[in-house]
């Protein structure tokens, strides 16, 4: 929550508008983001739960949402990603969001594993906004891919080392066999907490009373019933619960392929053997799983970085942009004699992408030289060049010459708000029909309360 709160500063600093109650509902989403999370959460998802814990954060906080009238509306949205500015959505659940930034550093401190430390401060102050999406600032190119190098590093440094996930797959087999041998009558516990949910209580949108058992588990549940286990008479929970509590663990190898399955059938055979137990009782000693550990997913939300790198004889230089029109007309200005990588940008920095294509499409010189450093000959030049280029590249985007004077400004205004262009142009479009002649401030006024 902290750090969602330096990104709002920098946000607002940056012009970016947040009401008061998206700061509240960013603010709020973060914060319980994860309270679905329960005692070994993981190993309780796979074994007696059956329910992610996003599920169950959706559950306690839809029930907050009854008992404070609704005020957690906005944070529902954002959490289902269905909010109308998607950079607050991607700020709590994203490729790079604010709990991974958040939880690298923190692990990388408590763990000592230094590769895992990232600049939070840095890579927050680069974030922007365009198009209604979260974007960074193209210096941020470096601290991006340190975060995505220490999030690889800690994945397999600490999340998946070999033992954690050995031992986090043990406490999983467990309570399996717990469950299973308590809806036979063969389990006695003491633990009414864990006992309302080893009773195959499934978790059911709404019900109360499930989600208020659930707030009451907790660590000692479920380890204090372990260690009472290895008494148990059924052979295979006492051992299992005794090989987890006295660190006897089985021994755990990571390999590149799956083991053939004669070499796990012969392994289950000994192990059967050693303890006295059924073949299918052996599947809970001898197991095998797999781990990946993508830097990002490219199946979920790509991380677009739009580069262009420019070659001269004494040095290469890497350029970011917002997005690939940008890179495009950034491209086509350089094709322009007289026009050089320092004009382009200053071009880019001065103008909106749309206000140049527009420009030159319609022979606006005079916007043109309205650019630090650009003359009239350098401004007809562009214009020669690049008329029908941008014409043949963009024949979409391109505004006819009849169109209402103020639109423009009026949509980049939206845009650098946070909103997004189709929705922001729609809007705009209903309320030029009427043909009335509106100021830019009037024209962004009303649009900010249809939006």
């Amino acid at each position: 929550m902290h750090l969602a709160q330096k990104t709002i500063d920098v946000f607002k600093k940056k012009g970016i508008e947040i009401t008061r109650e998206e700061e509240q509902g960013l603010l709020i989403a973060m914060l319980l983001h994860d309270i679905g999370h329960g005692p070994f959460s993981h190993a309780l998802e796979l074994s007696i739960i059956n329910t992610s814990h996003e599920q169950i954060s959706m559950m306690f906080i839809e029930q907050l949402n009854l008992e404070f009238d609704g005020k957690l509306t906005i944070a529902i949205e954002i959490l289902k990603k269905k909010y109308k500015k998607p950079f607050l959505c991607q700020l709590v659940s994203g490729q790079i969001d604010l709990d991974r930034l958040d939880y690298l550093k923190r692990d990388s401190f408590y763990t000592g594993i230094p590769e895992g430390s990232i600049h939070q401060d840095r890579i927050i102050s680069m974030m922007h906004v365009h198009n209604g999406k979260m974007v960074f600032e193209k210096k941020a190119i470096y601290s991006i891919e340190s975060f995505l190098l220490a999030r690889r590093f800690m994945y397999w440094q600490v999340y998946y080392h070999k033992i954690n996930l050995l031992a986090e797959h043990l406490l999983v087999n467990i309570l399996k066999r717990a469950k299973d041998i308590f809806a036979l009558g063969r389990l006695d516990t003491e633990n009414k907490r864990l006992e309302y949910f080893l009773n195959r209580k499934p978790f059911v949108k709404k019900d109360t009373d499930t989600v208020k058992a659930f707030s009451e588990l907790d660590d000692m549940d479920i380890f204090g019933s372990v260690k009472s286990w290895r008494y148990s008479n059924d052979k295979v929970l006492s051992t299992l619960s005794q090989m987890l509590v006295n660190r006897e663990l089985p021994t755990v190898e990571i390999l590149d392929e799956m083991p053939y399955s004669k070499d796990m059938d012969s392994l289950k055979k000994m192990t059967a053997e050693k303890y006295f137990i059924s073949l299918e009782e052996a599947d809970y000693f001898v197991f095998i799983g797999k781990i990946e550990n993508l830097t990002y997913d490219k199946n979920n939300e790509c991380l677009k970085l739009h580069t262009y790198l420019h070659i001269t004889d004494d040095s290469h230089t890497l350029y970011g942009f917002f997005d690939k029109a940008e890179r495009q007309i950034f491209k086509l200005l350089i094709s322009v004699s007289g026009v050089g990588t320092a004009t382009a940008r200053t071009m880019l920095s001065s103008m909106h992408p749309t206000k140049i294509k527009q420009a030159i499409i319609n022979d606006d010189t005079r916007s043109i030289t309205t650019v630090k450093g650009i003359g009239l000959k350098t401004a007809k030049r562009i214009v020669i060049d690049l008329r029908d280029k941008m014409l043949k590249q963009f024949p979409d985007d391109l505004q006819p010459e009849h169109s209402h004077p103020n639109k423009l400004e009026a949509l980049s205004a939206l845009e650098v708000l946070g909103f997004l262009p189709k929705q922001s142009e729609k809007v705009v479009d209903s309320i030029l029909k009427g043909g009335e002649n509106i100021s830019v401030e009037e024209l962004i006024k009303r649009a900010l309360k249809r939006l």
